[in-house]
């Protein structure tokens, strides 16, 4: 991936940290913006020359906030990630930097980085999640049934006052490090009820040790039960060390690299296909959520563009979810239900899905058409001026607005089936009438008639309707002529 140059995956709701981005020497255009990743920003991503352009804005990054280079334009508002300081290239305080290297074994879950906000955990303010202090020295760190998983970092062996550190009612495996032993005011160690394996370091005598509930723990030697120790569970082993959490680590970082390698092959293969593709269709792909690769030839004039599939897909965009659907694990049988949504928005908003003549806050319809329905006065500001817009409209189009916003919803369960999208609408055509009736209409129609009627109406003309609107020269379509063919009338016996 060495020639690659611009990633676009704003929008996309990624979660999780940022990846070892040192190998990308050739990128200059990195948006990332609107979506959900925490962690630290890599400092090889700090250090790419080629860079030009950055956008985190609306994230969950964590750490200090990256000083780019002056040659880098960086979209990244204060306030919008959880930075520990707003000002760039400013370290964080030790105790944080401690915390944030103990979430990063835990893998920069969401849960931590909503609550483990600022540059001081002990404030009274802004009192981090799961934390308890006094004196301005961390005594108690609880995250019980905080959905971890991961493994058990050795830095907690860095807060040195540390008396109470509860991890029970997790997914957390790997060993218990041996490091937790040096912590002197170390109380109670309560790992309960997850996945842990391996030898159960030798704490002092007055240090109560809870490990029950992990089936793999202590069953290799001699059963250990720390003396003096009450509720501690009565199965497990001595001494040991932290080289087995290191070793599965080290897979880890193996099986990681092996599944990635793949994801690559996988991204240039579908390059490939779609490239040679193009020539066949009538217009580019154009959508807010893709990857563009370009060539690693300098004269060659086409960049690939690759689809990423996702809960985003959008109107008008040619939908490749069978053959990336299994790299994302995110399309469902709700994407239809999204893109009908963004489909609404363009009816009334007059734009397009993808209008990349519109500032970058406003490039993408779904999430500039979600900032704008927040209150009335902005949002009809988004209504297409051809509209006669009053009173009674309005109503109509505030309702198809909720309408598209529930079906663009960021995850699939919360998006409705398409049974209620029909009951929605079919409320309004009840009530539909035309806002400029033609009293010289050709059908003779009574356009005081509610939609339904004048649709048993139209049904009347169906067997010379086709003749007639062709031959019609009031009337212009924006529907292609029927091919060769195809069915007559959706009555037909050949209708499809």
């Amino acid at each position: 991936m060495t020639s690659l140059k611009e990633i676009w995956l704003q929008g996309n709701y990624f979660t999780g940290p940022l990846p070892d981005l040192s190998g990308l020497i050739s990128l200059e255009d990195l948006n990332l913006r609107d979506n959900s990743l925490t962690g630290v920003v890599p400092p090889s991503l700090l250090n790419i020359s080629t860079l030009r352009v950055v956008n985190f804005t609306n994230n969950k990054l964590q750490g200090p906030t990256p000083s780019f280079a002056r040659t880098v334009d960086v979209d990244m508002i204060p306030g919008t990630n959880n930075f520990c300081l707003d000002n760039p290239g400013v370290p964080c305080d030790a105790t944080v930097n401690v915390l944030l290297s103990v979430a990063k074994n835990f893998g920069y879950p969401a849960s931590l980085a909503d609550f483990w906000k600022g540059n001081d955990p002990c404030t009274s303010t802004q009192a981090w999640e799961g934390i308890t202090c006094a004196g301005g020295d961390i005594l108690v760190i609880n995250l019980k049934k905080a959905g971890l998983s991961g493994t058990i970092s050795s830095d907690f062996s860095l807060i040195s006052r540390l008396q109470k550190l509860i991890l029970s009612d997790n997914m957390l495996t790997g060993t218990i490090p041996d490091k937790l032993t040096s912590l002197s005011d170390l109380a109670l160690l309560d790992v309960s009820n997850n996945e842990l394996s391996g030898q159960i370091p030798k704490f002092r005598s007055n240090v109560q040790v809870e490990y029950g509930g992990n089936p793999d723990i202590g069953k290799s030697n001699t059963s250990y039960a720390p003396p003096g120790a009450p509720g501690s569970t009565p199965s497990g082993t001595g001494g040991g060390s932290d080289d087995s959490g290191n070793k599965n680590s080290a897979s880890g970082k193996i099986v990681g690299s092996v599944v990635g390698a793949v994801g690559v092959v996988c991204v240039v293969g579908l390059g490939v296909f779609f490239y040679s593709r193009k020539q066949k269709r009538s217009s580019k792909v154009q959508s807010p959520n893709m990857m563009i690769i370009h060539p690693r030839r300098s004269w060659d004039q086409d960049a690939v563009k690759i689809t990423v599939a996702g809960s985003s897909a959008n109107s008008g965009v040619e939908s490749f979810t069978d053959s990336v659907g299994p790299m994302t694990g995110r399309v469902t049988t709700k994407v239809d239900v999204f893109s009908f949504g963004v489909i609404l928005m363009e009816m009334i908003t007059g734009r397009k899905a993808l209008d990349e003549t519109q500032p970058e806050d406003s490039l993408h319809l779904v999430t500039w058409f979600r900032r704008m329905h927040i209150n009335k006065d902005t949002f009809r500001k988004t209504i297409d001026p051809t509209i006669n817009l009053d009173e009674e409209t309005l109503g109509s189009i505030s309702t198809v607005a909720d309408l598209a916003g529930h079906c663009t919803a960021r995850e699939p369960y919360q998006r409705p089936d398409m049974g209620h999208v029909v009951n929605v609408l079919s409320s309004l055509v009840e009530i539909w009438k035309p806002a400029e009736p033609d009293s010289d209409d050709m059908y003779g129609i009574d356009f005081e008639m509610p939609l339904p009627e004048v649709l048993l109406k139209w049904q009347a003309f169906d067997g010379s309707s086709s003749s007639f609107l062709a031959s019609g020269d009031n009337t212009q379509t924006s529907i292609p002529t029927r091919p060769s063919g195809f069915a007559d009338s959706f009555t037909s016996a050949d209708g499809r």
